[in-house]
């Protein structure tokens, strides 16, 4: 059941913001210890105006609500708000124990949920859990703050061994909490209606664009993992392609540092994902904790075990021969990272030539041994290639002067399309590939890993319908 969350500040304003999102929710939330002007009067008239059922909270600011009087002002008003029998009443879990009782059994119509609240950091989930459980409440729930998706990931697998709880991670790391509720048998989810009541909770467009009213236990689960994610659009072209073929799934944002990793892999392995995408800065370390036989790795298939794969390199190699054949062909890769080593083996396959050139030459000259290749510094410029690569997440630091002209200039940042690289690249009358044309390219490769039934060809014209008007925001990268 999801829950449209409404904050006031006056019941006419709540009406009007719950009748213009009627149709995208199930049930509404009352934030009557935000509302300003509360007049029970008329709360009572709009409650027999919904056709939906209600949940009152008045939360205490201790807890992270808004009602400022005293606890023996506010237990009055609980109990006058009761006398008008919403369908589901949130107390706190420290709640003087025989007033919960009392009203527990004197309004046996009204579902109560028992809540925990920590807006500043992560508790022992243990005694959490042994002050909340109560036998006079019908739910319970728990929203803290996460400061790392371990934690975060921690609270879901909680979820699943206790029914009729609802966990809830707070802040941005664990927003992605808030969306697998459903597939996790959550009874409850929450969404802001107009303004946010806790860090991290969705609104109902974001909800929209992970296909929220679908979800159910039977969801497969996709992520991405990298830090930073925030900006990303993996989540528009995977959902897009899970819809088009009306799959039971979902593609979401995990934010995972790389102390993180190994730890989160694990946990996730505990729930019902089936595939992860993996992004900068994890992976070369994914490629470890896999015992990958590659030394970069982009993408997981998570069965009975994990398979890991890079289809970044397959995606570069696509655009290039769209381009030329890549035989004895001269190939620079500016960047000494995931990305540059997965273009790397790929080219290295088509027979071609590579030049790794870094600004950490120790890094660059370590993977020419790896590869058996040339590498070094940007001392190595100016050189004599055919094709030169931007495998770094900064285009900026590519000088004009190190461009030869009239070659391919590809670059792996897809955000802006037009990056400082390709201006001058194309100023120096070279054959430009976009790094929207790697990106889609390698995630119509992650997809048939995942399962697709649609053809390369399907998947790319989807890809690109979907990322129309998005390519030019922020700055992005494979890396």
């Amino acid at each position: 059941m999801l829950f449209g969350v409404v904050t006031g500040p006056s019941i006419k304003i709540a009406e009007e913001e719950i009748l213009s999102q009627l149709e995208w929710i199930d049930a509404v939330e009352f934030r009557l210890d935000l509302f300003i002007d509360l007049d029970l009067i008329q709360l009572k008239s709009l409650l027999k105006k919904l056709l939906i059922p209600t949940l009152f909270t008045l939360r205490r600011k201790d807890q992270g609500g808004g009602f400022a009087q005293s606890e023996k002002t506010r237990l009055q008003c609980i109990e006058e708000l009761c006398q008008l029998q919403p369908d589901f009443f949130d107390l706190e879990y420290d709640i003087l124990p025989s007033f919960r009782k009392k009203l527990f059994l004197s309004n046996p119509k009204i579902r109560f949920i028992s809540s925990y609240h920590n807006f500043e950091r992560f508790p022992k989930l243990d005694p959490v859990l042994c002050a909340l459980f109560t036998p006079h409440a019908h739910f319970y729930k728990i929203a803290v703050h996460c400061s790392s998706s371990i934690e975060a990931l921690q609270l879901l697998l909680l979820s699943k061994k206790h029914m009729n709880l609802i966990t809830i991670g707070l802040g941005e790391k664990a927003q992605f909490t808030r969306l697998l509720a459903p597939i996790l048998g959550m009874p409850f989810s929450y969404v802001a209606l107009k303004s946010q009541t806790a860090p991290g909770q969705l609104i109902l467009k974001e909800l929209q664009l992970y296909r929220f009213s679908i979800l159910n236990p039977t969801t497969a689960i996709y992520a991405l993992l990298g830090d930073p994610i925030d900006t990303s659009l993996s989540p528009i072209v995977h959902n897009a392609v899970f819809s088009a073929q009306k799959r039971n799934a979902l593609y979401c944002k995990i934010p995972c540092a790389k102390n993180e990793l190994a730890e989160c892999v694990n946990l996730i392995q505990q729930l019902p994902f089936k595939g992860l995408s993996i992004t900068m800065p994890l992976k070369e370390k994914t490629a470890i904790i896999t015992h990958s036989l590659q030394t970069s790795v982009n993408t997981l298939v998570i069965n009975s075990k994990i398979t890991s794969f890079n289809t970044d390199g397959i995606g570069a190699i696509q655009a290039l021969e769209k381009k030329t054949t890549l035989s004895k062909k001269k190939i620079v890769l500016f960047g000494a990272g995931g990305v540059a080593q997965a273009i790397a083996r790929e080219a290295l396959e088509k027979e071609a030539f590579i030049t790794f050139i870094n600004r950490t030459r120790e890094k660059a000259m370590q993977l020419a041994k790896i590869y058996r290749c040339r590498g070094g510094g940007v001392e190595l410029f100016p050189c004599n290639y055919d094709i030169i690569i931007n495998c770094t997440p900064n285009p900026d630091y590519i000088q004009s002067e190190w461009i030869c002209p009239n070659c391919i200039a590809m670059d792996t940042v897809y955000q802006p399309h037009w990056t400082e690289f390709l201006k001058k690249a194309f100023l120096k009358n070279c054959k430009l590939i976009f790094g929207k044309e790697l990106f889609i390219n390698q995630a119509v490769q992650q997809q048939r890993l995942w399962g697709s039934s649609l053809s390369e060809i399907e998947l790319e014209q989807l890809m690109d319908h979907k990322l129309l008007g998005f390519c030019d925001n922020a700055c992005l990268s494979l890396m």
